[in-house]
């Protein structure tokens, strides 16, 4: 298992723009970030964990190589990262049974308040 480090997050997401912009925010609150824009296979994925060893991860749900809720299952099956809380993000209506069965701790549906993303990452980072 990893040794986390809570101040560091993990945001995976093929929405640039919002890569971008939640990026911003947490690095104001002293986070440090790293992006996946695309993730092609859990193995590549498994290897930024392994890297960059974060806190927390933001798993988005709609992504065209591997989907969020494969994704998020290998890791909370994986003893590397299952212990690394993850918060399931989506734009879909039913957001919440998507989290509930990829396995995540938490979920954001998108577009959502950015205190709301602080709060969280405080939350789970603590």
């Amino acid at each position: 298992m990893l040794s986390n480090t809570p101040e560091k997050v993990l945001l995976v997401d093929d929405d640039v723009d919002h890569l971008s912009i939640c990026s911003l925010i947490l690095k104001r609150k002293n986070y440090v970030v790293r992006i996946l824009s695309s993730c092609k296979n859990i193995d590549d994925l498994i290897e930024v964990v392994r890297e960059f060893q974060p806190g927390i991860i933001f798993m988005d749900h709609d992504m065209p190589d591997i989907s969020g809720l494969d994704a998020t299952r290998e890791l909370k099956s994986n003893p590397l990262s299952k212990s690394i809380p993850v918060i399931y993000f989506s734009g879909q209506d039913d957001v919440a049974e998507l989290a509930a069965a990829a396995g995540a701790d938490h979920f954001l549906r998108k577009h959502f308040y950015m205190p709301d993303l602080l709060e969280l990452t405080a939350r789970y980072t603590a």
